[in-house]
């Protein structure tokens, strides 16, 4: 097997042990307030880490200096960066996954991912309110569809807005390489404002995505 074909099956096991750690909660473990590094619901049923976006909500709305949080960024950060957005991320794997057409997500909206964590930060500051978490595709489909399934949670307003989200999210990442990651995930735009990983900007990781599957020259790093 050469190189790519190697490196291939190597981001599908860690991506597969992301999605383990994300349901580890069916072993009987219960929640361990460890931060996870990516986009994961600490609403899903199964989960047993806390969402990096949703704990920083409640200790800005909390009024709470976010030491322990901006440990696990600076942790992240400088141990893989944005790495874990495409190699362990749950939701980074989904939008993997859908990822089928070569059309590219335009660099030019690349602040998005920016704007929306500003919006989120200012949200949870002056109006006291986790906004993300209640608009947050990956929410949606971890916290909502499974609450929903199990009779917990009703068909009201704020179930429609995230399953109207979700759905846009979803067809979107079909419609466009990675449209999820560049747009609605800030936690990635966290891990490259603590310095991220080396690896992240290098040719490593380009050989590694087109070797993925990935559209040629893109990273797959969120």
């Amino acid at each position: 097997m050469n190189f790519p074909g190697r490196l291939h099956l190597l981001r599908r096991g860690s991506q597969s042990v992301g999605l383990l750690v994300g349901v580890l909660g069916f072993t009987g473990i219960g929640m361990t307030h460890l931060i996870f590094p990516g986009l994961h619901c600490y609403s899903c049923p199964l989960a047993i880490t806390v969402c990096p976006i949703g704990l920083v909500q409640n200790l800005i709305i909390s009024g709470t200096l976010p030491f322990y949080w901006l440990g696990f960024v600076a942790l992240y950060g400088l141990a893989l960066g944005r790495g874990f957005c495409g190699w362990f991320c749950p939701f980074g794997t989904l939008n993997d996954l859908l990822s089928f057409r070569r059309a590219r997500f335009l660099r030019a909206l690349s602040p998005l991912k920016f704007a929306v964590l500003v919006g989120t930060i200012v949200a949870a500051w002056r109006l006291g309110d986790t906004l993300f978490c209640k608009l947050c595709p990956a929410g949606g489909l971890e916290a909502s569809l499974p609450y929903f399934g199990l009779g917990v949670a009703r068909l009201n307003a704020p179930f429609l807005v995230h399953m109207g989200i979700l759905g846009a999210t979803l067809l979107g990442m079909l419609l466009i390489s990675r449209s999820g990651a560049g747009t609605c995930a800030p936690w990635g735009r966290c891990l490259r404002c603590s310095t991220g990983s080396a690896c992240s900007a290098s040719g490593f990781a380009r050989t590694g995505a087109t070797g993925a599957g990935s559209a040629p020259g893109l990273a797959p790093w969120g």
